[in-house]
């Protein structure tokens, strides 16, 4: 596919051209900013501290550029700023500072547009009449389709979480995806070899339910049913949904209280290190372990794990929040994975190539090795050295570093620069999504050595027991 081609795909997807053109013009800029730099360095003969000084301006106008983009233009182009602001393990500090605010401090609506679509949903009735102290200029959070309100009921004085959804987002959501399946065809063709189509076909399927709030409030009934069923209830919080003032757009909860992980390094930063530390961990641990139960135990989880979307009480205890992208494993699925993370928990290397295949994983090299009598390869040194399927599985399923692999998919150092994902089961991305943001939110509290598929692989093996 050429970049004609591209333009013209994209064209006839959506409704009138000034947004895509917007949205070229805008990133065209700051993809040429990067290539002239490269450039700059080669023709000056730049040494490293000046390649680093260049570098670093280049990062915060590129950062400031980015940042724009995302909030100018919304729709999913907020998804995207969420995720890569919390990419700290690969995304300069720079673009991380600015678009991680994008998680739960996008700009809001004003207070009247907010007042005219609360009241729209409460079908004639004043704002007054069901709600009291509701700040309409002082949201608690602000994300990709909604803003968040804290208030109390009029009817019996409880603290409530109002979450209404922002006139129009849905269409320009739509649109955009339909935008980005073509980008995806074309950078699956030329940039990373990676089944990229599936995981837009099932992101494109699961926010579609998104914007229906019906469907939110059922997945916090379904969670919440199986956390109280594990006894996991006492250690993770999630709200639970008001069905007598929710709508399709508005969706009422009981309040979570909690410090948003976002501004929890701010509330730690006056302690010692080794406090901050040991605080980092517990907490980390603690989401790891909220996410295992979930995804290997009950087969369905909360997929956008941002730091905030999570709430850290006082005993370090978290709540939950924003089940907009819920995501129900099969059975069989979960199985396979749970093999999948004990193989890398063992260090496995052909067990996790096995598990690869079984969960659907296809690439070319899985199948050269697996028409082999082994796939132990012997290094120079005579040890084994890291199959790069075991790197593969490693750095979609895991949180480890491994040594000379980069996180960054467009690093000449990255897993699938050497091995081709020729498939990726769709069903499964959004576990790969909550992994990657794991990776992210790690890096991001300074928590390094740490394993999801060793904290899964316990959590999985003690329901077993009981």
């Amino acid at each position: 596919m050429d970049i004609g081609a591209l333009f013209a795909g994209v064209s006839n997807g959506i409704e009138s051209g000034g947004r895509l053109v917007e949205f070229w013009s805008r990133t065209s800029k700051i993809y040429l900013g990067f290539k002239l730099v490269q450039v700059e360095n080669i023709l000056l003969h730049r040494d490293a501290d000046a390649r680093d000084t260049r570098w670093a301006s280049h990062h915060e106008w590129a950062a400031k550029k980015m940042y724009s983009l995302c909030v100018d233009m919304r729709g999913f182009f907020l998804k995207a700023g969420q995720f890569l602001g919390g990419r700290d393990d690969f995304f300069p500090e720079a673009y991380c500072m600015l678009l991680s605010t994008l998680q739960d401090r996008v700009p809001p609506m004003s207070a009247e547009k907010t007042r005219r679509a609360i009241e729209k949903e409460l079908g004639g009735r004043s704002l007054e009449e069901v709600f009291s102290n509701l700040s309409l200029g002082d949201p608690l959070g602000s994300g990709t389709i909604a803003q968040v309100h804290s208030a109390n009921l009029v009817s019996n004085s409880s603290q409530v979480a109002v979450k209404i959804q922002y006139p129009n987002a849905e269409k320009q959501m739509l649109a955009d995806l339909t935008r980005l399946r073509i980008l995806a065809k074309f950078l699956q063709k030329t940039e990373l070899k990676f089944d990229i189509l599936s995981a837009v076909n099932e992101l494109s399927k699961e926010i579609g339910r998104e914007f229906n709030f019906s469907n939110e409030a059922q997945s916090l009934n379904t969670v919440a049913t199986n956390l109280q069923r594990r006894g996991a209830n006492r250690r993770v919080e999630i709200p639970r949904p008001i069905d007598e003032v929710s709508t399709r757009r508005m969706l009422v909860m009981t309040f979570v209280n909690g410090t948003p992980m976002t501004q929890l390094k701010v509330k730690i930063r006056n302690v010692s290190e080794r406090r901050r530390n040991l605080v980092s961990r517990k907490l980390l641990e603690a989401i790891t372990d909220a996410y295992g139960g979930m995804i290997l135990v009950d087969g369905m989880f909360q997929a956008d794990p941002h730091p905030g979307n999570v709430m850290v009480k006082k005993d370090l205890s978290i709540g939950i929040v924003d089940f907009g992208q819920c995501k129900k494993l099969e059975k069989l699925d979960q199985t396979r994975l749970a093999k999948l993370v004990f193989k890398i928990h063992k260090g496995d290397s052909a067990g996790m190539i096995s598990a690869l295949h079984e969960l659907g994983v296809k690439t070319k090299r899985i199948r050269e090795i697996e028409s082999q009598p082994s796939p132990e390869h012997l290094g120079r040194s005579g040890r084994p050295q890291i199959l790069p399927e075991e790197k593969l599985a490693r750095t979609m399923f895991d949180t480890r570093s491994i040594e000379g692999v980069s996180n960054s998919p467009f690093s000449n150092d990255s897993a699938i620069k050497h091995v081709e994902v020729e498939t990726f089961p769709q069903q499964l991305y959004f576990v790969l999504r909550t992994v990657q943001i794991l990776r992210g939110v790690a890096h991001g509290m300074g928590v390094s050595d740490f394993s999801v598929c060793d904290r899964w692989n316990k959590v999985y093996r003690n329901q077993l027991r009981q």
